[in-house]
């Protein structure tokens, strides 16, 4: 009974206690701080060195070893060229990137894609997902996310840098 009480609505579905307002806020001062406080650029850092440190790698259990280790092989040798759509980045140093993005804006979109020689990442930042202005988010929407009639995300609206954006459809499973 010493502790002041703390403000708080009661619990209820993300998109109505935080809205696009807070949400773009938040990411706003957390980009600040990443770049001008040493505290948080340390905090972010260790992160992602214990989160996913030189990278993560698959490792092949079929039970036949020689696909395991020619899948181990194939996909190594995946992750070490540039496999972002960009191609400046590999596999490795898209999860450090995918991590320290997590943390400073609490998310970003990562979409499979496929270029000339294979599959390929494309990554999105949170402010490029959302709905153009002045328009409502389209039925099963919410902040720029779509979603089935049983939640599940099935695809996003990705804003370009005027107020134009395009639909990218990220599942066509149905949740069924």
């Amino acid at each position: 009974n010493k502790r002041q009480y703390v403000w708080s609505p009661w619990p209820a579905d993300f998109k109505k206690t935080m809205t696009v307002f807070d949400r773009q806020e938040l990411t706003r001062k957390m980009r600040w701080l990443s770049v001008n406080s040493g505290l948080i650029r340390t905090i972010v850092n260790d992160y992602a060195t214990y989160s996913v440190g030189d990278g993560i790698k698959a490792q092949p259990a079929s039970g036949n070893s020689a696909w395991d280790a020619a899948a181990a092989k194939y996909f190594d040798d995946w992750c070490k060229r540039p496999c972002e759509l960009t191609g400046r980045y590999n596999f490795y140093e898209v999860q450090n990137l995918v991590c320290r993005k997590v943390d400073i804006d609490g998310e970003i979109f990562v979409l499979k894609t496929y270029g000339q020689n294979g599959p390929l990442l494309q990554l999105i930042e949170s402010h490029r997902v959302g709905t153009a202005s002045g328009m409502p988010d389209p039925e099963g929407g919410v902040d720029g996310v779509l979603f089935n009639k049983y939640g599940r995300v099935v695809g996003m609206n990705v804003l370009s840098s005027g107020d134009t954006s395009a639909s990218v459809t990220v599942s066509d499973n149905e949740g069924k």
